[in-house]
């Protein structure tokens, strides 16, 4: 799991014990489902960033993730099932640059803005930021990545203008602000970015050996049947 509202809701942060005491985020309800449908398998849950998961997968520890997106290199070290449809990545800033970035758009390009000259943006380390996107990010001299333990550390890094922009899902956005400033202005701002193709496809994914092989069919099994569900 991730620590990353409103997807996953941890208790204080910490991973659940049970099927039964996954949170109330989007993912979380959606993981329940399908994990009841798994009683065969003992269900271990633990909370861990992109950087620290591939270090623990590289080591050994048999690890499944059910937000994941796949890209040809993680093709190399896991198994991959389709499991969700998911939005756009868009642009955050602090709202009152917002103008500044886009003009009057209400969009902004990315490429346009990297190639100005006086914006910083910091994205997280190990995360897929998309086909469209991440060839534009990789490189780029004005976008650093870091590790954080939760993708709302650059929210509240934005809010006191560390940097210029960071790219998040709007709804993780405006669940940040609820929490932070209840009633209150928000300070930042999402923008549509003009270069984002076709909301992506969310994925389970496993190890790529013959465990990973086997849990991620028992996966795709579960997920074919919670599709089925009715409504």
């Amino acid at each position: 799991l991730v620590d990353w509202p409103p997807f996953y809701l941890l208790k204080d942060g910490q991973a659940p014990a049970s099927v039964e005491e996954l949170g109330d985020g989007a993912i979380d309800g959606f993981l329940r489902l399908v994990l009841q449908r798994l009683p065969q398998y003992q269900h271990r849950f633990v909370v861990l960033n992109g950087p620290r998961a591939e270090v623990e997968r590289k080591a050994g520890l048999g690890l499944c993730s059910a937000s994941s997106m796949r890209t040809p290199e993680r093709l190399q070290e896991r198994y991959f099932t389709p499991a969700m449809p998911t939005v756009q990545l868009q642009l955050v800033t602090q709202r009152k640059r917002a103008a500044q970035l886009s003009g009057s758009r209400g969009s902004v390009s990315l490429r346009e803005l990297l190639g100005r000259g006086d914006v910083q943006g910091v994205v997280l380390a190990k995360r897929h930021y998309g086909p469209e996107l991440e060839p534009l990010l990789k490189d780029a001299p004005q976008v650093r990545t870091i590790v954080a333990p939760k993708a709302a550390n650059l929210l509240a890094m934005l809010e006191v203008g560390r940097m210029d922009f960071t790219l998040e899902y709007p709804m993780v956005v405006a669940h940040h602000q609820a929490m932070q400033r209840p009633g209150r202005a928000a300070p930042l701002q999402s923008l549509p970015i003009e270069e984002a193709g076709e909301p992506p496809v969310g994925y389970f994914s496993c190890n790529r050996n013959a465990w990973g092989r086997a849990v991620i069919a028992d996966l795709d099994k579960a997920l074919r049947e919670v599709a089925a569900l009715p409504g």
